[in-house]
């Protein structure tokens, strides 16, 4: 069998494993598969040597160091977990910058654009009121790191509406992923840990870093970003 193929299986059973543990709160699964989803999808990855750009690789690894710490416990890093997101989410602005392109944009993706924008802030300060409540003393680290998640997700639909590829498609979806896992795992965290939550974590988590290897393999190389 073609070793691609074998990696995305292996990714892909890895990938369900997690969220079924997950689901059924499977804490010993959820830790170990934690250990091994993200490198089978960067040996994955690794299988189109043309195709890696280092700050994808990158992006992984912050996120990988993060996941392990959140699973021995949010309580007992939480300044290292905030500073390995803002270090993982920071190349990913730099794509995002990087494939604007002049365009013209149809009136209904203008309201498109108004909807998604309008939903960011209304999910930024329906959180707002609660971060004093669940994270005393880590306020403004907790509003940036929200302020952040909503600006990557209109930066990247707006991406995309400006230059419909592959690429801008794969981290508009990465954003959408993003934002929703990181909200579902906050509420988890910190508020209530119910079944719509249990759910929609484990499969945005997945989906998210899906939707980043598939962006790394569509990315375009563009002048003197040649790595980005």
């Amino acid at each position: 069998m073609n070793p691609k193929r074998i990696f995305l299986f292996i990714s892909s059973i890895l990938g369900s494993l997690f969220i079924l543990g997950s689901i059924l709160d499977l804490n010993e699964m959820v830790f170990t598969i934690n250990f091994l989803f993200i490198p089978s999808l960067l040996i994955y990855y690794f299988q189109w040597p043309d195709k890696i750009k280092i700050p994808v690789v990158i992006i992984f690894f912050f996120f990988y160091i993060r996941d392990l710490l959140l699973v021995f416990g949010y309580d007992k890093f939480p300044e290292l977990s905030f500073t390995l997101f803002f270090a993982g989410i920071f190349p990913l602005f730099i794509y995002a910058l990087t494939e604007f392109r002049r365009s013209r944009v149809h009136f209904l993706e203008i309201l498109s654009l108004l909807i998604i924008f309008g939903f960011s802030i209304f999910l930024f300060l329906s959180m707002f009121e609660l971060v004093p409540q669940v994270l005393p003393g880590y306020e403004l680290l907790t509003y940036i790191y929200l302020i952040l998640l909503n600006l990557l997700l209109c930066l990247s639909f707006t991406v995309y509406f400006l230059k419909s590829h592959r690429a801008s498609l794969a981290l508009m979806l990465f954003a959408s992923f993003l934002i929703f896992g990181e909200t579902s795992l906050f509420f988890k965290l910190m508020v209530i840990e119910d079944l719509s939550v249990l759910i929609f974590y484990p499969v945005c988590h997945t989906a998210a870093y899906a939707a980043l290897v598939y962006y790394g393999l569509n990315r375009r190389n563009t002048g003197k970003f040649y790595l980005f």
